[in-house]
């Protein structure tokens, strides 16, 4: 990790434009009824993912704003490698995605029918639900979308491709062949799961790290410890991310040095997961992901 200081570029790259919706347009191409599949998923799955912030008001953004930053970041990340990816890959990368926050926005009946199994003797928790779900939110989301996978229009043979998809984005071994094999048979088409898992992970990452849209509403003044207050005031210093094919860099305007340390634990987390999820790429998958190394830069007025 690099840090530097420079004058303010007047044209600083946010999202390439040719990867906006690529996704999108490559599974409308290669499998249109796997298409309209996600799109029916898409509605219902904006509304119970903005209940997080009945439980979580003190998070910036875990939202379908955040969805669709990740998105974007991922048609950066599988760049040239769009076309080796077929439909059944594309569907399950982009529904995973939209469903990889699910569990954020668990509803309280839904928490206390699966939480007991889960969570295991730290359930019930009274007072710490929250924490819970927190660092359960993978799991949690991937059970939703087995539990709704009907309301959701997920074929049964996608179910488990994008429960996976899903847990991988946090907390699971994406070495593990049984949880994440690399050749997963649907019908005539076969799905690389680390491949997509990883991918979601490093996305998810990289927008942990810039600005979170977090001046939008009056959500600050529900915050009352101080650490999350730091997370908020990290992230409005962050004004652009560029992703470039050696580097994966961070604008950084103002804040105070508690602030800059707080975003230099961030970048080396980023660099962290960067280099994982590029080894096993590399090893695992018939895929290509460049190494990235990452760096601040100090924008001055």
């Amino acid at each position: 990790m690099d840090i530097h200081m420079n004058h303010r570029e007047q044209n600083i790259s946010h999202t390439n434009s040719q990867n906006d919706f690529a996704l999108h347009r490559r599974l409308r191409q290669c499998s249109p009824g796997l298409h309209r599949n996600y799109l029916e998923a898409s509605a219902g799955a904006c509304m119970m993912l903005d209940r997080y912030k009945t439980v979580f008001p003190q998070y910036t953004d875990h939202s379908s704003l955040h969805c669709l930053n990740i998105m974007n970041l991922a048609g950066q990340l599988v760049g040239n490698c769009l076309q080796q990816m077929n439909g059944s890959e594309l569907y399950v990368l982009l529904t995973g995605i939209l469903f990889h926050d699910l569990g954020m926005g668990i509803s309280k009946a839904d928490f206390e029918k699966l939480a007991p199994a889960l969570c295991g003797e730290r359930y019930p928790a009274k007072g710490s639900e929250g924490e819970l779900i927190r660092e359960y939110h993978q799991e949690l989301g991937a059970l939703l979308v087995e539990k709704y996978s009907g309301i959701f229009e997920i074929r049964k043979e996608y179910v488990f491709p994008v429960m996976q998809a899903v847990r991988g984005h946090r907390k699971t071994d994406l070495w593990d062949e049984n949880a994440f094999p690399a050749v997963f048979q649907t019908g005539a088409e076969s799905i690389c799961l680390p491949y997509i898992a990883g991918i979601i992970r490093l996305a998810d990452e990289m927008d942990l790290c810039r600005d979170r849209n977090s001046t939008l509403g009056g959500e600050e003044q529900l915050i009352s410890d101080a650490y999350s207050q730091l997370v908020w005031r990290t992230h409005d210093t962050v004004k652009e991310m560029e992703l470039t094919e050696k580097e994966c860099i961070l604008y950084a305007e103002g804040g105070s040095r508690e602030t800059w340390e707080e975003l230099e634990k961030w970048a080396r987390k980023l660099q962290k997961t960067m280099d994982e999820v590029e080894l096993v790429i590399a090893s695992r998958t018939p895929f290509y992901l460049p190494g990235r190394m990452v760096r601040i830069v100090g924008i001055m007025p």
